[in-house]
This record gives structure tokens, sequence and C-alpha cells, in this order.
């Protein structure tokens, strides 16, 4: 985070001053020894100021800032907690201490002594900063901002701040922001190559990275090459794509500091990026060690943990971040994401921590009622809230039946809160009426927009996965909220999402008691698959050439747990000869493979019917399905966007539908495409169709020369019949909630 800038200073500074009548000549004494830098003197005189009064906080206070800047910090802190124990709003003593508890990483401590406080407005300056300070070791950017932002009329002439300010504005992308704190904070503040790095880094994250990357390059070549400056240079080079040099800076920084966690965090995550996963768990590991209640780390190696199959072991890592980070939604929405994985908990036992999501970040709820349209015709006003306008299973699934709505019957606004763009971002633009980016706002902003453009319908699209903006949604900001592909995996657990859009198998009747949202159901199937235009034409069926079959699974690895392992390890023992294919990013670091073959041979299959492939480009996966007969969907999590590419490759999907919506994704689709018949209704049935089919490969290539025109033709891929049952929905839930909220006012 950068040196603490006139440590003596502010510890002097931020004395206590309240002093009991009876200890009061001593602890001015102390005070004036500390002035002097007299410290043991001062430590004499107010240790016999506590001794005369224990129970006076600015004698414990004083004591504890002589022992402190004595170069006795265990002693220093003992003397702060008692006086916090007494008073925890003794400033001096809750400052100091967390100063302390900062530097050892220990800033989750900070945050939990501040809760005890009262409201975060009435902070004094110093006491702001170190909290700031906190939020941001720990990963809580948002609310480092907000806490910031409700103190800057008043610390317009601190220096620190805007260094913090900047900070902050940096992580969150606010890019703009984070120049203008960092240029006013070299103004104001002392120079040095911290600051000359930072505020390169910012320029890099504006876009001027040529301009970043010769700052940063003149520093790292400078004499002092201090770690922040190579650091800095190390992550433009990053950026630019210099993947090679950015590794080789920061085990130079590493090998001068091996404590810097800033370095260790970001060499983790490269080597994770070019397939070292041993190495990059490692880093995580070490970093760690130091600074244990570092939410980031704990999160980024849960990711690194659940592409290796260990998502039980993830799971822990991001139950930490929220321990850690008990304000933040976005480490919340990651376990939620990460519990669907597992086969250890149910639907219902999913309903009430989804329901904990929503009770500790879903308030601030107000009714907007249905807006009064100048006419009968005219256009419904649809707000698409998204981070995923892109090559996305948004992009794949809901894109097409969106293009086809009847444009004067629906006006579309993109709140697009992402920062990249592809051809499907231009598709997502070119429907709209309205395009708006929000990554750049904070909640209040996005909240203020969303209700000025007088949204009708507000379709949620990103979930509880990477990118969402569910605090705003909480707030009601359009009379109908609707949640829809992106990130839609279960119920949202949040009040003021009204509908839930999905179709009979995706989530039957039986099933409505699963939701907080009133399930909307089109009449055939919830999304609509679009094929890229590139795709390779339908291969000869695999087995009918290398006379054995073979299965295969293209989903992420986090799907692929203990019970599908067994389950896929009965279906090889059930086929004799048979293969398995798995392909995935992570299999290129082959201590993976390894780890996959292990995990079958416990079942008594031979490591060498398990072949594991690395990584592809999207339109080069397709290929992969010229090597596959039959794909095995994961449970409880089944594939999604996986299983319509399989069988638009001819490949048909064995699935085992899960408890929620995560887990029936697969068959929803197959039933649309007329394949109800590779539905189970247990594991057992699973394998006995997966042993059925396999007997009989005549059949088996009947339905792979077949498979694509029928898809084709079904309601998957049919996007004009799907837009009209997606405009007559979005009209439906409309004219539902007008009724709905006219009887409340009759």
């Amino acid at each position: 985070m950068g040196p603490q800038t006139g440590w003596r200073e502010s510890v002097v500074n931020f004395l206590g001053r309240r002093r009991s009548a009876k200890a009061a000549p001593d602890i001015e004494l102390g005070i004036t020894l500390i002035g002097q830098e007299r410290y043991s003197a001062a430590i004499d005189a107010l240790s016999k100021a506590v001794n005369t009064d224990p129970r006076s906080t600015s004698a414990l206070s004083n004591l504890g800032a002589a022992r402190m800047l004595s170069g006795q910090p265990d002693r220093a802190l003992d003397a702060f907690d008692k006086a916090l124990s007494l008073d925890p709003r003794c400033w001096s003593a809750l400052v100091n201490a967390s100063r302390i508890r900062v530097d050892r990483g220990r800033s989750a401590e900070v945050i939990a002594a501040f809760q005890n406080t009262g409201p975060s407005a009435e902070l004094p300056n110093d006491a702001l900063i170190i909290l700031s300070r906190s939020y941001i070791d720990t990963g809580n950017f948002s609310e480092a901002y907000r806490l910031l932002l409700s103190g800057r009329h008043r610390s317009t002439s601190n220096p620190e701040f805007w260094l913090l300010y900047g900070v902050t504005c940096q992580f969150l992308g606010r890019t703009v922001e984070a120049e203008s704190a960092i240029r006013f904070f070299r103004t104001e503040g002392a120079q040095s190559d911290e600051i000359e790095s930072r505020h390169g880094r910012v320029i890099g994250d504006c876009g001027e990275h040529g301009q970043a990357r010769n700052i940063l390059a003149r520093q790292a070549s400078s004499r002092t090459r201090g770690e922040e400056a190579l650091s800095s240079y190390a992550r433009t080079q990053e950026i630019l794509g210099n993947t090679e040099v950015s590794i080789e800076i920061y085990n130079e920084i590493l090998k001068t500091v091996p404590s810097n966690v800033e370095s260790l965090t970001n060499l983790g995550n490269l080597t994770k990026q070019v397939g070292d996963y041993v190495q990059s768990e490692s880093l995580y590991r070490r970093g760690l060690e130091y600074r244990n209640q570092s939410s980031t780390l704990h999160r980024n190696l849960a990711d690194l943990l659940g592409k290796t199959f260990r998502t039980d072991e993830a799971t822990e890592e991001l139950k930490n971040c929220v321990a850690l980070s008990p304000s933040s939604p976005y480490n919340f929405s990651d376990l939620i994401f990460s519990l669907h994985y597992s086969s250890e908990i149910n639907a219902a036992e999913l309903k009430k921590v989804i329901r904990v999501w929503g009770q500790r970040h879903g308030h601030g709820k107000v009714e907007t009622a249905p807006r009064q349209r100048a006419n009968a015709n005219a256009p419904l006003r649809i707000g698409l809230l998204s981070g995923s306008f892109r090559q996305h299973p948004v992009g794949f699934l809901a894109l097409p039946g969106l293009e086809t709505l009847d444009r004067s019957q629906f006006s579309i606004t993109c709140y697009a809160n992402q920062v990249g763009a592809d051809e499907y971002t231009e598709r997502f633009r070119a429907l709209s009426d309205r395009w708006r980016p929000v990554a750049h706002l904070t909640d209040e902003h996005l909240t203020a927009l969303i209700r000025e453009d007088r949204i009708d319908v507000l379709i949620e699209m990103s979930g509880h996965a990477a990118g969402h903006r569910l605090p705003v949604v909480a707030r009601r900001v359009a009379p109908v909220q609707v949640k829809w592909i992106g990130g839609q995996f279960n119920t949202m657990g949040i009040d003021t999402i009204d509908y839930f859009l999905s179709d009979p198998v995706e989530s039957p009747p039986s099933h409505d008691e699963l939701y907080f949202e009133h399930i909307h159901r089109l009449p055939e199937v919830y999304a609509c698959y679009e094929p890229p235009d590139s795709t390779p034409d339908v291969s000869q069926l695999p087995a009918a050439i290398k006379g054995h079959v073979t299965f295969g699974s293209l989903n992420k690895l986090n799907k692929i747990g203990p019970k599908t392992v067994a389950l896929w390890s009965r279906c090889l023992k059930a086929v004799p000869d048979s293969r398995l294919i798995l392909q995935s990013e992570p299999f290129e670091d082959r201590n993976n493979v390894e780890r996959a073959q292990a995990l079958f041979s416990e079942h008594g299959i031979d490591p060498a019917h398990i072949e594991c492939r690395g990584f592809r480009p999207h339109p080069g996966l397709f290929e992969s399905y010229h090597d596959i007969d039959i794909a095995l969907d994961p449970h409880p999590y089944s594939g999604c966007l996986t299983t319509c590419e399989a069988l638009w490759m001819g490949v048909p999907v064995t699935t085992l539908p899960g408890p929620t919506f995560a887990g029936r994704h697969s068959a929803s689709f197959l039933a649309a495409v007329g394949l109800t018949d590779w539905i189970a209704s247990d594991e057992d049935q699973y394998v006995e169709i997966v042993s059925n089919k396999s007997a009989n490969l005549s059949a088996l290539s009947d339905i792979r020369q077949k498979l694509r025109n029928q898809m084709a033709a079904s309601p998957l891929c049919d996007s004009a019949r799907f837009g009209r049952a997606l405009g007559h929905a979005l009209q439906q839930m409309w004219n539902e909630k007008v009724g709905e909220f006219e009887k409340r006012v009759a």
C-alpha cells in the first residue's frame, strides 16, 4: 500500500488529551517528554499516571504512544487495548493501535474495532484514513471509496488522503478520478519513487500506456530501483502484453524483498495465466503467510483451487473472504456461486444462504410505481444491466432473441458494466436505443441514471457472477425488475426482483418454493442459441473409426466434483474400452492432468483412458467434438453453452438434472431439441442411458448426422419465434405489475 508518511508526527499529533484529575500532572509531563523525544522518561511518567488511575484512557493512550515511538509495539498495543476496553471511542488509542495492526497485516481486526465506534461520518480525519487503509488492505475498495468520499470535503489539504483516494479509485476502475487524485498528491505531498510509480501506473490504467511506460521505465532504471518503481513497471509491461518481462521483474523484487505481498500476488496471477498452477498456488500461500487477512489473496487462491478439482477447498477460502470483508457484497456473491458446484448442499439450504445475501446487501428498497406512458402504443422501455455484453453466454443465448424484438413495441437501453468490447458488444450497441457505459459509476450514480431514464422493465443479466450491480437492483430502480440470462443459476434473494424468467423444464412447478421471485415461464425454452458462423461441419462418428466409444466434457473443472468423477467412472466401466476427453485451460499444467487421472484411478479407471487437453481459443473448441461420441454432463451444476455447442456439433449429451436452475440447463436444451430420452432421473439411469446408447453405434451415428438440422429447426435456435415469446412475456409482466399497483392504490 505504500509507506505511512510522517509516522512519528502522526503519533505525536494524535496524543490523547483527556485526563483524570488524579493523573493529570504525570500525563502532562509524559506528553511534554514525548515531544522532546525522551521516550524512556515519558514511559516512566505515564506508567506512574496509569498506576495512579488505572481507568484513565488518556494515561493509557499516551503510554501506548510513548512505547510505540520507543520501538515497543507489543507493549504499546497492550496499553492501547486497555484504553479501548474502557472507551471504544478513545480515538488516539484506536488510531495508533490500528497503525500497528495495519503494518502487521491485521487490517480485519482494525475494521472490527471501528465497528464499535458508531457512524463513520463522525470519525476524526486520522481515524477515517486508517480505516480506509484497512478496507483497501482487505480488498474492500467499495467501502473504502464510500468512506473516503464522505470525508473528501474536510480533507482537501491532506496528501495522504489523496493517495488513498487515488489508489481506491484505481482499483475500482475510476481511472479519471484516480489520476486526478494522484496528481494532486504529487503536488501537495512529498515526492518519492512510490508516488511517481503510482502516477505512472494510473496513467497506464487510463490508457496512456506509452507515457506510463516512459515514466516507469525511467524509474525502474534509476539508481534507487525501488520495489514500488519496479512493481509499477512490471504492471505496465503486463498491460502491454510483455508477460515474461513482468514475471522477471517480480522475481527480481522478491529476491530482495521476499515479503512483498503485492509482487507475490501479481506474480501468482501471471504464473496462473501462463499455466503454472503449482507455482501460482505457492505464491498465493506465501503471500497469505505475510498477510493472512488479505481477502484478495484468499479470493485468488479460491479461483485456482476451483480450477484444480478442489471446489470444497475453494469454498472455504471464499468463506474466509466473506469473514474478512463482511460488508462486501461481491465476495459473498463469489461464495454463493461456488456453493452451487457442491453436491453436499441442497436447494433449500442454498436458498437460505442466498437470502442472507439479500438481507445483508439488498437493503434500500424504494417502491417505484409504473409510469404513465403518453399513450397505449408507446414502446415499453426495457433496461438491460450486465457486465457481459460480449462473447459470453449473455451474447450467445440472449442476443438472438433481443435482436428480434418488435422495435415499435420495445425501446432498449443497455447499461454496460464493462470496459472491453468485441463484435457481440457492437451488436448489443446496435440494438440499443441508448448505450450507457456504467462501470465507472458509483451505485448512487447508477441508481439515479436508471431512474432518470424512466425504465419500465429492468432485466438483470449478471446474477451473482462477475460484473454484477445487485446493490443497485436492490434499490428498486424500475417498477418491474426481472432476472434473466447471465449468472442465472438460482434465485437471487432480493425482494425487488419481481420475476425470474424461465421455462417448464428449468423450473418445474414443484420448484416454485425454491424461488423468492415469481417464476414467469416462457412456453418452450428460456434462452435462444445462435451458433457462431465459423463452426466446422459435423464429422463422422469417432467410434466408427477408432473402434471404441469416446466420452467428453469441455465444462469448467469447478463443475467436476467427486460425485461427478464417481458417476463418470461408472459410465467408463459400463462401456468396455471407452475413453474420456476432458478439455479445460488448467490442463496446460501437467500437474492438473496427473491430478485428474489420479481421481479417476481411485475408481479403478486406467489413467491412459483419461485424455486431458488444454486451452484452445473458442472457435477451436468445436473441433474437439470431432473426437467425442457422447458428451457427459456434470452434476449438480450442468453445462450450459457447452451443451449447446456439443449438440450443434452432432454430439448428444447425457444429463442428470440438478436441484437448482444451474443444474437443469442441459435438460431444458435437450427437451427443446427433442432429445428427452437423454435426460436421466437418477444416477443409475444416467449410466444406463450411456451404456445403451453406446451399444448402438448405428443409431448414434444417425443422431450425429441429423442433430444439427434438428436443432436449427427447434425452439432453441428459432430466434424469431423466441423473440415473439420474449416480447409477450415482457408485456405480460408489465401488465401484471400495473394491475397490482392499481389494486393497491384503489
